[in-house]
Order: structure tokens, then sequence, then C-alpha cells
């Protein structure tokens, strides 16, 4: 990523600020509180370039997208099987 971008900058602190792992739409949210002229395409678009250049990892999956990587965290929208066996992840490690 060669070029700074002041919108990428923000996206970057809310996925580093974010105790959970937010899908691509909760940074978009965050993102556009507090910069009202900011896209949506722009943040997907950006969040591409970070999974592309290894600053975070892409999960599919049905309740979340997008991941930081260094923190793992619950979501209550997981499923309670999901919830319990990284729970367990936690406990081995």
């Amino acid at each position: 990523m060669k070029n700074y971008s002041r919108q990428r900058e923000e996206i970057i602190k809310v996925i580093k600020d974010s105790y959970n792992h937010p899908t691509a739409e909760e940074i978009y949210m965050t993102v556009k509180a507090k910069d009202p002229a900011v896209s949506r395409s722009t943040v997907y678009r950006n969040l591409g370039l970070l999974v592309e250049n290894g600053f975070i990892n892409k999960i599919l999956c049905a309740t979340r997208i997008y991941q930081k990587t260094g923190r793992i965290g619950v979501s209550p929208t997981l499923p309670v099987f999901l919830r319990i066996f990284i729970e367990f992840l936690r406990f081995i490690v």
C-alpha cells in the first residue's frame, strides 16, 4: 500500500480499537460516524487491501467477515458450539 489515506488510517484505528471481530459493515458504520464523507465502497476496498497485504485476515462465515490479527473474541452471535470451542482453545493455549 503505497499511498497514505486518512480514511484507511481511520479504518485501521477502528479495527485496532475493537475488542471483538467487527464485520465490514460494523467498521463502515463506526468510520461513517466519525467521517460522514466515507463511502461503503471505500471501506470495503481498503479492507480488501489490508487483507491482500497481510494486515488483517478475512474469514468467511455466517456471522463475521473480517477478523483482525492478534485478538480472539467471542461474538454473542456465534452459535453456542463455536463459542464453547473458542473458549476451549483459549483454555488449552
